[in-house]
């Protein structure tokens, strides 16, 4: 039975990619395909063209996103038709009139942009940041002379070599 499910998975992976693109979770997706979430999981391990599939959907709204955030950012300019009716001699007429506007540069897009895309440079608090960079790196030395099992490598001699 799984097999036929996934033939039916697996002729509709262009549509899976549009749904992911669209925003669709993955409760979603498994609506759609007729599948239960457990099922969807285990496709995801066996057919990795199907996690290829939901992942490039994924990454294009991404993209999609991140380009209006930018766009957002920066400020644009953008033509408005706007329709009117005129009465005219008794008659009524419609009008169509462009109109060209200005959406000026947004502070917070500009931030978030910033704040994730330069986060060396643009972060809430640096020095929580490096402190967290240090932690990790302290984490990883314990890890590593656990796995060593060395005796001869001291705690406090590890810790001071970190310092330096």
């Amino acid at each position: 039975m799984a097999r036929t499910k996934w033939s039916l998975v697996k002729s509709r992976l262009k549509m899976v990619e549009g749904w992911s693109k669209n925003g669709l979770t993955e409760s979603q997706i498994c609506k759609n395909l007729g599948v239960n979430r457990t099922t969807l999981n285990d496709f995801k391990d066996r057919y990795p063209e199907l996690l290829e599939a939901i992942n490039r959907g994924r990454e294009m709204a991404v993209a999609e996103i991140e380009n209006a955030l930018f766009k957002r950012a920066l400020g644009y300019d953008f033509e408005e038709t706007k329709e009117s009716s005129r009465v005219i001699d008794g008659k009524t007429i419609k009008c169509n009139e462009k109109i060209k506007n200005h959406l000026p540069p947004d502070v917070a897009a500009c931030f978030i942009l910033l704040k994730n895309k330069d986060h060396s440079n643009w972060c809430d608090n640096p020095a929580k940041r490096d402190l967290a960079r240090e932690i990790f790196e302290f984490d990883k030395l314990i890890e590593k002379i656990r796995l060593i099992g060395d005796d001869s490598l001291d705690f406090h001699s590890a810790q001071s070599e970190h310092v330096k």
